[in-house]
């Protein structure tokens, strides 16, 4: 019995041992863990910035066009007949009363002849009858007539007088035509179009060769309808050319439309100061046209990473940093033109106004922030 006391006395001091131990490191374990680490601070939001101080100047649209000679000229003959001469290529160069080309003149000298033929018998008509005349003129102021020859006279010398002036007429014709077999140039160029060749049998009025005038050339642009009011003959320009990137012209307007063409656009025509021998006909250009709108001088201009779209047509918001407390405040404006990367906006901001440039959909009224670096003006 003793030894059984003696084994329960042994037990409970082995758990006793245990737990004291477990509440030993327990306590270890408590004393060593770091204190309850502090509330995280506040994140204040950095903008990007910048000072309102840009207004709006005039107005730039660049508006592609092509080059074209200052004359072109399709050249035709007046007459029906076939080409018998015709050596010029496209981009030969060529003279003013140049012959470019000639028709068959045979036809037409065998016209001319028979108009001459014909000319010459109702002149001899006309003499005889001019001369029956003079003697019935002579015999009835005698009274050896009647005034029915008398008259009948008369009316054969004035018929025989008309188909000696129309008979003249047809002659001059003939010759003209004759003249005509020769297409000359009418001012100094280059062939930019040829229509037929050699042999060929054209028609009065059928093209032969196109003609463009050496320098002067000028650019072709179409206009639109809401621009063209602002543009005025005189007006200076600026003139690029795609394809020489290192060549800028100056030119003016030289006329404008009054009509609208394709798309409601108004063609336009723009002098070139200078005759640069590297801008030739059919290349495109671009014009740089400038000119005063109704906010010029008014409007600001902000970059598109300023204004945040309000849902609304024509209405935008900024944020403007109000220094005093830190925080940024909401303005409306009114978006009234987009100029490359920039708009032209009015509203509720003025000069010194420092605003949000970037992020500002992020962004909201009474918002606490800070700058990111002094404001860019």
């Amino acid at each position: 019995m003793s030894r059984t006391i003696e084994a329960s006395i042994h037990l409970m001091g082995l758990c006793m041992f245990r737990i004291a131990i477990i509440v030993c490191c327990a306590v270890a374990v408590s004393a060593c863990s770091e204190p309850p680490a502090p509330p995280a601070p506040k994140v204040v939001r950095a903008i990007k910035s910048m000072t309102v101080s840009k207004r709006a100047g005039e107005q730039v649209r660049r508006i592609a066009g092509v080059v074209e000679a200052g004359l072109v000229s399709d050249l035709a003959f007046e007459a029906s007949g076939k080409i018998m001469a015709l050596s010029l290529e496209l981009g030969d160069e060529v003279q003013a009363g140049l012959v470019v080309a000639e028709l068959d003149p045979e036809p037409f000298e065998l016209a001319m002849k028979s108009a001459r033929g014909s000319l010459n018998e109702a002149s001899a008509r006309f003499r005889d009858t001019q001369a029956k005349f003079k003697q019935q003129e002579q015999l009835i102021d005698k009274g050896y007539t009647s005034r029915t020859d008398y008259d009948s006279a008369l009316a054969n010398l004035s018929s025989a007088r008309s188909n000696v002036e129309v008979a003249r007429s047809q002659l001059d014709i003939a010759e003209r035509n004759l003249k005509q077999t020769k297409l000359i140039a009418p001012f100094a160029g280059r062939v930019s179009q040829k229509y037929t060749e050699r042999f060929t049998e054209v028609t009065a009025g059928q093209k032969i060769v196109q003609v463009s005038s050496l320098g002067e050339q000028k650019v072709e642009v179409s206009v639109p309808e809401g621009m063209v009011s602002k543009l005025s003959i005189g007006d200076p320009v600026t003139i690029r050319f795609p394809t020489l990137p290192d060549l800028t012209d100056t030119g003016k307007i030289a006329s404008i439309a009054t009509r609208a063409s394709v798309a409601n656009s108004f063609p336009v025509t723009v002098s070139l100061d200078s005759q640069s021998p590297d801008v030739k006909a059919g290349i495109s250009a671009e014009v740089s046209f400038q000119f005063a709108t109704a906010v010029t001088g008014k409007a600001f201009m902000l970059p598109v990473t300023a204004v945040l779209p309000s849902g609304q047509k024509g209405q935008a918001i900024v944020f403007v940093f109000d220094e005093s407390q830190s925080v940024v405040r909401e303005k409306r404006v009114h978006v009234v033109n987009v100029r490359d990367n920039e708009l032209e906006v009015t509203g509720d901001i003025q000069v010194g106004d420092v605003v949000a440039s970037a992020g500002v959909s992020f962004l909201s009224d009474a918002m606490e922030v800070k700058l990111l670096s002094a404001p860019r003006k």
